[in-house]
């Protein structure tokens, strides 16, 4: 049985020990139509990655934009590891779910998924659906929002499992994220 807990400010930081490693074999791009130049669909291809963590300038580029995003209000949602030889100290994070406070998206009325990982040796036990169903519950007190914008790496497990839980492709990406993330797919689960 896994508990979702939430951080204080200066656990911030401890996001960073989730194990992102990752073999991934396909990611996928959006194809652009032609006519409206506009993107249409997913096309799947294959491309080899290691992944062995979180690299340095990773850290360095989003744990300030973590911190404003706890400043302001963000959701931070984790599990832990049990570790059942200590009752004193916290376990590990072994999945994590950021969501922003900030208002985004065309009508402003959509939070972004701003970080969003389970370990490489907790994945397929269900605990990225499990922190997905927490972000999709605070939705419910939110009157003000209509969903959820993920701007998703572009590697093929990731999308599906997104796809999986009911986002779609979004027409319009946000400029800024888009910039940030170009390579990103993006999506959004509509409440």
């Amino acid at each position: 049985m896994y508990k979702i807990q939430t951080l204080n400010r200066e656990q911030v930081v401890e996001l960073w020990e989730v194990d992102r490693s990752e073999i991934i074999r396909s990611m996928y791009r959006m194809s652009v139509d032609d006519d409206s130049g506009k993107e249409k669909s997913l096309l799947e291809y294959p491309e080899y990655h290691d992944v062995k963590g979180f690299s340095e300038e990773d850290i360095q580029l989003y744990t300030p934009i973590l911190i404003e995003c706890f400043d302001r209000d963000g959701y931070f949602y984790v599990i832990r590891e049990d570790d059942k030889s200590n009752t004193d100290r916290l376990g590990k994070i072994i999945g994590c779910a950021v969501l922003d406070s900030k208002r985004i998206g065309v009508n402003g009325d959509l939070l972004q998924l701003l970080f969003f990982y389970v370990g490489a040796d907790q994945r397929g036990k269900g605990l990225g659906k499990l922190l997905f169903k927490r972000c999709i519950e605070q939705l419910k007190n939110l009157d003000d929002v209509n969903g959820i914008y993920i701007s998703s790496i572009p590697a093929k497990n990731t999308v599906d499992f997104y796809l999986s839980q009911g986002c779609q492709l979004i027409d319009t990406p946000d400029p800024e994220l888009y910039k940030r993330e170009p390579e990103d797919i993006h999506l959004i689960f509509k409440k």
